[in-house]
């Protein structure tokens, strides 16, 4: 019965993740890659499809 409670009261009416937990991957992201540049351009990449074959 705790564990809900706290959940909730964490996580946002929308139902989306505690914001604490959204910064913590991205860092988590950057240290695994070693460049923050790299992994931006890889997301920014994926995002647009078209510029990945462009280039």
């Amino acid at each position: 019965m705790s564990s809900p409670g706290a959940a909730s009261n964490e996580a946002p009416a929308s139902g989306a993740p505690p914001p604490r937990s959204r910064p913590e991957t991205r860092s988590a992201r950057l240290s695994t890659s070693g460049t923050g540049g790299d992994d931006a351009a890889a997301d920014d990449a994926e995002l647009s499809g078209a510029d990945m074959p462009q280039l």
